[in-house]
């Protein structure tokens, strides 16, 4: 880093580990002994839900749940949804809260992907439906606005496991020259570590 601040200029000549990157706080912390680096988007998520709050209240049209502990009610299906279209104004402003959510996605919040997919095939013509469900994420997100994901740069633990040949004997036997009658089909699973932690 000496090296490099011979040619380009650091901020306040200060040369430290970085804390943010495109909006996700970036930080090391230890895991079961080791360092490694993690990624948190809850400064981005606590930002966008207080403007989501703010703007929902000037509007005084729609209502966000207090709180929600599911990112989606258990029994709504967007493709069925026969509630009245968005207007213009509620339509852009549909757009937009899934512009922020991709976002928020994209640093960290791998939890709501789904639903925000989901919810994203209806940017064309959104419904009431829509939008009270999309309103319904930013309540989970307030609920719970920590998420942090921990790169795990050691090598996955792998188990090697022996399965049977799936075929039956008289299916073996009449496949016989295209395969190896008694030989089992080995298989291997990685089982990587993948950590993330909410409080």
């Amino acid at each position: 880093m000496e090296q490099i601040s011979y040619k380009f200029k650091f901020k306040k000549g200060k040369i430290k580990p970085p804390e943010s990157y495109l909006g996700a706080g970036v930080k090391k912390k230890d895991l079961d002994g080791d360092d490694m680096w993690t990624m948190s988007s809850h400064d981005y998520v606590v930002a966008a839900v207080k403007n989501v709050k703010e703007t929902i209240t000037k509007s005084n049209k729609w209502k966000m749940p207090k709180k929600a502990v599911t990112t989606m009610t258990s029994d709504y299906i967007p493709e069925l949804d026969g509630s009245p279209k968005l207007n213009a104004k509620d339509h852009t402003y549909y757009q937009e809260l899934i512009g922020i959510l991709r976002w928020a996605t994209e640093i960290g919040r791998v939890d709501i992907l789904l639903e925000i997919l989901l919810l994203s095939h209806y940017q064309a013509t959104p419904r009431k439906g829509h939008m009270e469900q999309l309103l319904r994420i930013f309540a989970y997100l307030d609920t719970y606005p920590k998420l942090t994901l921990y790169f795990d740069w050691r090598l996955p633990n792998v188990i090697e496991r022996r399965l049977p040949n799936p075929l039956s004997r008289r299916e073996r036997r009449d496949a016989g020259k295209y395969a190896t009658t008694k030989r089992e089909t080995s298989w291997k699973f990685g089982l990587g570590r993948c950590a993330s932690r909410s409080k």
